[in-house]
């Protein structure tokens, strides 16, 4: 039976959704018509199986087709979860770890190094619109050194599905290194300044980071950067 109100059907033990079409949190789905959603602790061994599909043999075809009918809608609820989430681990990778890495083989890959302010953000369609000021930017290629750089301001734009993922994980008013590559968006979407996604190191601002970057940037304008 189901509310004439709002909809929501009466469920079995461990079933929930507004039409019992999924199995609860700690609980995963069964054969049985009785019991659709059993809890993980309770389901049957190895062992025991055999003799739980037979129980299940002996009902009748009419609630066998009921469970057929019903098998694909009923799921694991935190399965259903990660699957929809933007954040899930199985959609995230393990990009988090890459991202606080910095060594000279990939500080050379890259073409920008820059240590911003994050000021405010925003969210336009796919990208997340962070206004950061640039405090200082390290020179790069033929431009190797570093400058101090004030009060300039600029923008990164991060894929709303990797921010999701923080890949990169920035947060307001903190300071961050990130070294990146050049790169514009498929659909033209952006306006002007960096796109920060999960190939980017992105590094909260230690103060031993500037000897760092300018031995690497020594490094590089001796020629000892290996690209490819």
């Amino acid at each position: 039976m189901c509310n004439q109100t709002n909809g929501q059907c009466i469920c079995k033990e461990g079933v929930v959704g507004l039409t019992c079409n999924r199995c609860k949190q700690g609980y995963i789905q069964s054969k049985s018509p009785v019991a659709p959603c059993i809890k993980k602790n309770d389901f049957p061994s190895t062992r025991d199986r055999s003799r739980y599909r037979g129980m299940n043999r002996g009902s009748s075809r009419r609630q066998t087709s009921v469970v057929d009918r019903s098998a694909g809608a009923y799921g694991n609820d935190a399965a259903a979860t990660s699957s929809e989430k933007p954040g899930s681990s199985d959609s995230c990778g393990n990009c988090r770890k890459r991202l606080r890495r910095l060594n000279l083989r990939r500080f050379c890959r890259r073409d920008f190094a820059i240590q911003v302010k994050v000021l405010s953000r925003s969210t336009e369609s796919q990208w997340v619109r962070f206004a950061v000021q640039v405090e200082q930017t390290f020179g790069k290629g033929r431009q190797v050194g570093y400058r101090s750089a004030g009060t300039s301001t600029t923008t990164l734009w991060v894929p709303r599905k990797d921010l999701a993922c923080k890949c990169p994980k920035l947060r307001l008013n903190k300071r961050f290194l990130l070294v990146g590559a050049y790169r514009s968006s498929p659909d033209h979407s952006r306006g002007p300044g960096y796109i920060v996604d999960r190939r980017a190191a992105v590094l909260r601002w230690r103060d031993r980071w500037q000897k760092k970057v300018k031995r690497y940037l020594k490094q590089e304008a001796r020629g000892r950067c290996r690209r490819g």
